[in-house]
């Protein structure tokens, strides 16, 4: 037990490591306070038996959770149920909140690709971020005589 405040100490003072295992969670708790996942909104009944996510969505303003309530089926480890799982990526920046040493990484970058982002990695900072790709520009064509000014 002594062992994990000490360790939550140094994971703190040393952040968050892009190239680790790691998930931001200095970042994920500044987005679950400027856009909280309502306890109320929580189905009431059993999700799918395979996976089901629900995103909420305020009816005021629009605007949806930084978390999503997802059906976790019961295993050996846990109790079947919804439990409330942060996003991947800030909303805000497109910047990823997991480490690439992550377990679900390659989930992370699936669904990325699904959603027709290209994931990149800021030479400055060393933090990757998602980024809707840019249809590809036609190139243009000399049409015209003496068109080459």
């Amino acid at each position: 037990m002594p062992g994990l405040f000490t360790d939550a100490v140094e994971k703190a003072l040393k952040g968050f490591d892009p190239e680790g295992a790691g998930y931001d969670e200095v970042t994920a708790e500044e987005l679950r306070r400027l856009a909280p996942l309502p306890a109320m909104s929580k189905p009431a009944r059993p999700g799918r038996k395979d996976y089901e996510e629900v995103v909420y969505t305020d009816p005021k303003t629009g605007e949806t959770s930084f978390e999503a309530w997802v059906w976790h089926p019961q295993t050996e480890k846990e109790e079947g149920g919804w439990y409330a799982h942060g996003s991947s990526r800030d909303p805000r920046t497109g910047m990823l909140l997991k480490g690439r040493k992550h377990e679900t990484w390659d989930k992370l970058v699936a669904g990325e690709a699904a959603s027709n982002n290209v994931i990149y990695k800021d030479p400055k900072t060393g933090r990757y971020f998602s980024a809707h790709k840019q249809p590809a520009q036609p190139t243009r064509k000399k049409i015209f005589k003496g068109e080459d000014k």
